[in-house]
């Protein structure tokens, strides 16, 4: 600072660092020393400024576009879009789940193949004095208990009207209380309805049942009146047509109706093959409520 006076205190502008940067100025404080006749000027020290630290690299700071850049153009992660991203990943599984849920409900199960009479090879009783009810039932099947409970509901409205026997698929592969769930002991407690053990599902072949929940319906001569299932989903309960039409068979002995989806569980006998099962001679059907 040759050529300046030192008698009063003197402020430097610092060089700009990037040009449209705010200038970083380095301030000179007088400081008076005990002397006599001297006031010496001290220069603080100012933080050395960076620009690779605020800027990604290969940008220059001189660039007026990036000089009030938001942090997300300047490297930094962009976090709404992840989240946003998000938040539309979750609604499409969300949605994607409940379709589907809505599909499987309302998916009937293949019953193709049933009978039209009833077969003289089977060992269940037909009655000579009011149509006989058959369900086949896999003890495991979730969508059953549903069917269960509308055939306790139908039950109650046709009394003394109709022979009901549930068949419960009973492997002899698996233990002798296999079946025996708390779907076998909701039929034990209808009344007028007797469960039974099918043995290796010979009982649903013969018949030609295909589904858990599957209903059929023959008057005493053997003929077949109704065919289906008696709710209106995979585990839905209420008024349903299937139901409705047994219900007038029994009662009015006619009906509009004589055949409805059913929904259920397919009557998949574990441990055998459908090859080992066709070859081999059926086994009766057993009623497992009582000692054996």
């Amino acid at each position: 600072m040759e050529g300046e006076s030192y008698g009063y205190p003197r402020y430097v502008n610092a060089t700009p660092i990037g040009s449209g940067i705010a200038p970083y100025a380095s301030e000179l404080c007088e400081q008076t020393f005990a002397s006599s006749h001297t006031r010496v000027p001290v220069a603080l020290p100012m933080p050395i400024h960076n620009p690779e630290l605020d800027f990604p690299s290969g940008r220059s700071t001189s660039d007026p576009r990036y000089l009030n850049a938001p942090a997300s153009e300047a490297g930094a992660p962009n976090y709404r879009a992840l989240v946003i991203l998000a938040v539309v990943l979750w609604g499409f599984v969300v949605t994607a789940g409940t379709l589907y849920g809505l599909w499987y409900e309302t998916t009937p199960a293949v019953t193709s193949g049933a009978v039209t009479h009833w077969p003289e090879s089977s060992s269940c009783q037909l009655s000579a004095e009011v149509p006989t009810l058959l369900m086949f039932v896999h003890p495991r099947c979730p969508c059953s208990r549903a069917s269960l409970n509308e055939l306790a509901l139908l039950m109650t409205h046709c009394q003394g009207k109709v022979d009901t026997q549930v068949l419960f698929l009973r492997p002899t592969v698996e233990p002798d209380n296999w079946a025996q769930t708390d779907l076998w002991k909701s039929a034990e407690r209808i009344p007028g309805v007797i469960p039974q053990g099918d043995f290796d599902g010979a009982e649903h072949r013969r018949f030609g049942a295909k589904a858990s929940g599957e209903v059929f319906l023959f008057q005493p001569d053997g003929t077949l009146s109704f065919h289906g299932g008696i709710t209106s989903g995979r585990g839905h309960e209420g008024d349903n047509p299937g139901r409705l039409s047994v219900e007038r068979l029994l009662l009015a002995g006619d009906s509009a109706v004589q055949g409805t989806p059913v929904f259920g569980c397919q009557l998949e006998c574990p441990g055998s093959t459908a090859s080992e099962l066709s070859g081999r001679e059926p086994s009766p059907a057993t009623n497992l409520s009582e000692p054996r």
